[in-house]
């Protein structure tokens, strides 16, 4: 966290703001180790303060011991520009010219904290989300046993999916066990896509029964320390057709070939381009509609994504998913995905689940 807090300042002293203002959730926790639901972060060239009420005052002396706590009675933001203009008045003062997340924040709350804090505000500029594109050891540590916990609960419901049980019982039962192993949750709400719905890729779990031929997609993840994991895998009950064989064996090659290319100094839009062509020349192209995939993090969706219009350039630390996929309506769909850790030299697969296709 203190290297955090230091990488912080050098950017503020570059731009030549004094402070930092800081509300989005995340970000928070991502600078001074609070995973409270209401709290901010006040950092200047000298201190760092995080500002919370009552319900979280030993939480944030717990999990922030490098963040002296201020006690907030009022409004949030009424606090904040309270600690400010007394830092920029006190002795060593400086002039405000503070950075915040306007990204994240409302209108009406820019409108709100620059009246109370009777200064310039400037755009944060994404500051904390570039930080958070490159994971350290401990970040990595953290993801791979988010990824294992989901590989370890996908391996004991497997022989508990099969026709007449309902696309709710599969996500519940993956959501029980992952819980059961360690998980702090579900990284989302966990997608059981059966038959007809696998050509939804974000359907909800519905109370359809399976059936024998059915393609299954199964979209899930597990957390740990906040780290999120992100995993696909599609199944077919009993032996496929054809045209599931097809498909599957598509994307299953596509999703490959893509993983295989992660590798440091690779633009993640020629990445997209590389496996989307694939699907494109097998006549899928349009059945290929969302990006190739994302970074994931402290929020299982984060950057870089992994499309054609991202001109982010892979760099040792990132965590991204590969994950592309077939949708056919009425027929269908087939999406493979795994977290993938790029090295020095290449890349790290952090999810380990087989691709199994046939489910007897």
């Amino acid at each position: 966290m203190r290297n955090r807090l230091e990488r912080v300042r050098e950017r503020l002293k570059e731009r030549g703001h004094s402070a930092f203002i800081v509300s989005r959730p995340v970000n928070v926790r991502y600078l001074s180790g609070f995973s409270g639901a209401h709290g901010a972060l006040y950092i200047d060239l000298n201190g760092a303060f995080l500002l919370s009420d009552f319900r979280y005052a030993e939480q944030a002396a717990a999990e922030s011991p490098d963040f002296s706590f201020v006690l907030v009675k009022e409004k949030l933001f009424d606090a904040v520009a309270g600690l400010a203009r007394e830092r920029a008045s006190g002795e060593g003062g400086y002039p405000l010219e503070v950075a915040v997340e306007d990204d994240y924040l409302s209108h009406r709350d820019f409108g709100y904290l620059g009246e109370k804090m009777a200064c310039a505000l400037h755009p944060a500029d994404g500051l904390v989300e570039k930080m958070r594109l490159v994971k350290d050891e401990g970040e990595i540590e953290s993801l791979a046993r988010a990824c294992a916990l989901a590989d370890e609960a996908l391996a004991e419901v497997l022989p508990h999916i099969r026709a007449g049980v309902t696309e709710n019982a599969v996500a519940a039962r993956l959501e029980f066990v992952m819980r059961l192993k360690g998980s702090e949750g579900a990284s989302f709400e966990t997608i059981a896509a059966s038959g007809p719905h696998s050509a939804m890729p974000h359907a909800r779990a519905s109370d359809r029964l399976l059936q024998a031929g059915d393609l299954l997609t199964l979209d899930f993840g597990a957390v740990c320390r906040g780290y999120h994991s992100d995993i696909t895998r599609t199944f077919v009950l009993g032996e496929p057709s054809p045209e599931q064989d097809r498909i599957y064996r598509l994307v299953g090659e596509a999703q490959s070939l893509g993983v295989e290319a992660v590798r440091p100094g690779i633009a993640v839009k020629d990445l997209d381009a590389l496996v989307r062509d694939k699907i494109t020349a097998a006549g899928h192209g349009e059945h290929f509609g969302h990006s190739l995939g994302h970074g994931v993090g402290l929020e299982v969706h984060e950057g870089p994504r992994l499309s054609g219009k991202d001109e982010t350039v892979l760099a040792p630390g990132m965590v991204v998913t590969v994950e592309p996929g077939v949708y056919v309506p009425g027929f269908g769909g087939v999406r493979i995905e795994d977290s993938v850790l790029v090295t020095a030299d290449g890349h790290r697969v952090l999810t380990g689940s087989p691709k199994i296709f046939v489910l007897h």
